[in-house]
């Protein structure tokens, strides 16, 4: 058996009284468990009993040394997602590590401090693309729909840990502190979890969660895709770039300006590093001489621009 692992981004305190709150909530399930399973003709309590023997519970920069060294081997009595065996058939059957993440977001679409690491871990191009093939996880936002960038760390979050290996049981859930409605959100998410959680690490669930977003449906938070980028005063908004930039300090987020150039995802090319290399063929264009009266061919934003002006 394994530890359950829940870490947490908080700035004001509210992630972390709920990731405790979780916490005291399994030490109480497990201790359930165990009693029933001691009472004479137990058929066992309600969800998988034995999936974790403890829970680990720590802010999200603590990941490396209390976490990662367990997250990179599977669980000890389970079996790894590429075996032959027929207890593995997939990785989502196989018996798995569970990491529950709650964050809010600060700043300047920023991470909270005391997650910040883990998030610049998250988007850095040399962490292996099979980090969390071991684990299964789901994740909890808060934030406040009245700033431009909405709950942005725990979409962050969710999407990153998909893209490296980890299984996803739970759709993401954003909580709005904006309408007034957030314990009607995170209540029933923690009703839930804990339940969820062991059902999918015990290697006996459908994995259903697996590329669906906060909203029900295949998005950008949860399927690889960027979000559009939000334009305000003519600033690019980049809510979740894949570069592996130093985060700001917390403030108030008025318009969700990120100051970091946004990165494409496939290349890490960044929006500046586009536009210089389009002006510099629109240069090299205009000032190719003809040659047997064919002229090389102009690039398609200085060809588009003549034809305008003829």
């Amino acid at each position: 058996m394994a530890p359950l692992f829940i870490l947490y981004g908080s700035a004001t305190g509210n992630s972390e009284h709920i990731a405790k709150d979780l916490r005291d909530r399994f030490v109480k399930r497990l201790e359930q468990q165990e009693q029933q399973q001691s009472s004479p003709g137990s058929v066992g309590g309600k969800g998988v009993s034995g999936t974790f023997d403890s829970v680990i519970c720590v802010e999200g920069n603590d990941f490396k040394k209390k976490c990662l060294p367990i997250w990179e081997l599977p669980p000890a009595d389970g079996t790894p997602p590429n075996s032959s065996s027929t207890n593995a058939n997939n990785a989502a059957k196989a018996r798995k590590h569970g990491i529950l993440v709650i964050t809010s977001t600060t700043g300047n679409a920023d991470p909270p401090e005391n997650i910040s690491r883990f998030t610049r871990y998250l988007k850095r191009r040399t962490t292996s693309p099979q980090t969390f093939t071991n684990c299964s996880y789901a994740v909890l936002g808060l934030g406040d729909t009245n700033y431009d960038s909405f709950c942005a760390t725990a979409k962050l979050v969710d999407r990153k840990i998909g893209e490296l290996g980890g299984n996803r049981v739970k759709k993401l859930v954003c909580a709005d502190e904006g309408t007034g409605t957030m314990e009607e959100v995170i209540d029933p998410w923690l009703d839930s979890i804990l339940g969820v959680m062991e059902l999918e690490c015990s290697g006996s669930g459908s994995g259903v969660g697996d590329d669906i977003g906060d909203d029900g449906n295949d998005d950008a938070a949860d399927n690889g895709k960027k979000e559009p980028a939000k334009e305000k005063d003519g600033k690019v908004a980049a809510e979740a770039t894949d570069i592996d930039d130093a985060t700001s300090g917390a403030g108030p987020n008025p318009s969700g300006n990120a100051a970091a150039p946004t990165a494409t995802a496939a290349t890490g090319t960044t929006v500046a590093e586009i536009e210089n290399e389009e002006k510099k063929a629109d240069t090299e264009s205009a000032t190719t001489a003809t040659n047997g009266g064919t002229t090389t061919p102009e690039s398609g934003i200085l060809s588009a621009i003549r034809t305008l002006l003829t």
